[in-house]
């Protein structure tokens, strides 16, 4: 098997993962959480000129070989029984997982080989640390801790494809809490991985799956749609009860309804295609109205100057939108007004203004 649990070096300080409070907690939904983090940062990865298209997906027993799942596991779950996992939970007989994969992004770029400034060592080797800047959306430093704390073993795996390499790469990643095991002590994180480089283990670089075969089989039995399309595939085996597609509908819509009314974003969950043709009526139906509220009035905004800045028109400013004040900062949770802030800075809309406006002005 390619899982890789290095015993922790004596010398090291010892760490463990604190950070998944802020993933679930009273506050937060773990399903909120990961619809956030998965779509920001497929956001952020969108080639130019492309349309971002992220699908949520689940499968179970009916799709997935439990031996196959079994296999998968032999050497995990003795680490994630030590690290008090309640492994006896895990119902290995209708083995299930939820899949999250994105098009029209340029996948985890860099070298897979050897750490760089590139996504694939943020996203592998790095925990709490990026190189994103600017308006990007997502971090990586702590996002991706929702992949293995949405699932019941704390394991998540990865499968990306690059613009102009059509090789895949696959790689795992299990994230559990330091733990003692046969007289060892081991870190939070270990890999399920291929080893390169020479002397210790310590030493050497986890770098993505080498046998083809075993990345088919295991592409196949996960439902992976990706073929040849740069961008990336999560899989998250076992997810905890309540992560169903679904139950997301409304947080996307919540979080990211400006990039999809705008064409800049399109989402499946399960067989529920969200676009912007349909938005308004899967947001009357999904979306939480103490969070998004005056739903047609805002749609109709967001529509009108998108149409208007995309055609190089101006706005016209109705009456009503001053008169009933249903666009101010008052109106609208924190969210919404980011939603609308970082579409002004990006340039993607006007800005507005609150002032007496007569019927004529534009």
């Amino acid at each position: 098997m390619a899982w890789q649990f290095i015993p922790h070096p004596p010398s090291m300080v010892e760490n463990n993962v604190t950070q998944r409070d802020q993933f679930r907690n009273e506050e937060v939904e773990l399903s909120d959480t990961i619809v956030r983090e998965s779509i920001q940062n497929s956001l952020d990865a969108t080639q130019f000129g492309e349309v971002t298209r992220v699908h949520f997906k689940t499968i179970g027993a009916d799709r997935l070989d439990r031996h196959f799942v079994e296999r998968l596991f032999a050497e995990q779950l003795p680490h994630a029984r030590a690290s008090a996992r309640d492994v006896d939970e895990v119902d290995f007989d209708n083995p299930n997982a939820l899949i999250i994969e994105d098009f029209g992004t340029a996948g985890l770029t860099g070298q897979t080989d050897a750490k760089d400034d590139g996504n694939f060592s943020d996203f592998w080797h790095r925990h709490g640390k990026s190189h994103k800047t600017g308006t990007s959306r997502g971090r990586w430093g702590l996002g991706k801790l929702v992949y293995s704390t949405s699932s019941m073993l704390g394991v998540f795996f990865g499968l990306t494809i690059r613009k102009g390499d059509p090789n895949r790469y696959l790689m795992g990643q299990s994230v559990l809490e330091l733990h003692p095991l046969e007289g060892k002590q081991y870190p939070a994180h270990a890999y399920y991985a291929d080893m390169e480089g020479e002397g210790e283990v310590y030493y050497q670089t986890p770098i993505p799956l080498k046998d083809s075969n075993e990345i088919e089989k295991f592409a196949s039995q996960f439902a992976i749609e990706r073929s040849v399309e740069p961008g990336l595939s999560i899989i998250i085996p076992f997810p905890h009860d309540g992560l169903m597609p679904e139950r997301m509908i409304g947080v996307a819509i919540n979080n990211y309804f400006y990039p999809i009314l705008t064409g800049q974003l399109v989402l499946r969950f399960n067989d529920v295609e969200l676009t912007a043709e349909n938005i308004r009526e899967l947001a009357h139906k999904h979306a939480d109205s103490a969070k998004l509220k005056d739903i047609d009035p805002l749609f109709d905004f967001i529509g009108e100057t998108s149409a208007a800045i995309s055609g190089g028109g101006l706005v016209s400013l109705k009456e009503s939108w001053v008169d009933d004040e249903k666009l101010t900062e008052e109106d609208f949770e924190e969210g919404v007004v980011d939603q609308l802030r970082d579409a002004f800075s990006e340039g993607k809309l006007v800005g507005i203004r609150r002032a007496t406006v007569h019927k004529d002005q534009t």
